[in-house]
């Protein structure tokens, strides 16, 4: 059930390209659809898991695993997706954040110097080295 839950919400994110972190947080445009094929991929991995275990127990390769077994190895891969959507979601609205505020403001000092654009100085009228300039 909760795969189910956590496939139609990756459906929902694909199409909107809005996912929430909570807390008014908010990843979109192509960081959100990853996230959300993430959210996708949990049902089909999770029935490729069962198969693998079924047809390794049918060749004889493996006992059967007990029903416990099979749940616990199920919630721990929807588990494990969740948590890594979440800490993959959180590091996307860190970059969304730091590219809003750059594009803002590209040359506050908070933004990398390689973005802050030429800094101009002053020649020194002293220097002797300096090129000869037309006034």
């Amino acid at each position: 059930m909760l795969q189910l839950a956590v496939f139609i919400y990756g459906i929902v994110v694909l199409f909107r390209g809005k996912f929430a972190l909570g807390g008014g947080r908010e990843v979109v445009g192509t960081r959100a659809r990853i996230l959300g094929v993430l959210c996708v991929c949990v049902l089909p991995f999770a029935f490729c898991i069962g198969l693998a275990i079924g047809l390794l127990a049918l060749s004889g390769v493996i006992d059967m695993p007990d029903q416990m077994v099979m749940v616990a190895m199920d919630l721990g891969v929807v588990i494990g997706t969740i948590v890594l959507v979440y800490v993959l979601g959180n590091t996307f609205y860190k970059r969304q954040a730091q590219e809003e505020l750059e594009a803002a403001d590209p040359y506050s000092p908070q933004t990398s110097s390689s973005t802050r654009g030429p800094s101009y100085s002053v020649p020194d009228p002293n220097n002797p080295y300096a090129s000869p300039t037309q006034d």
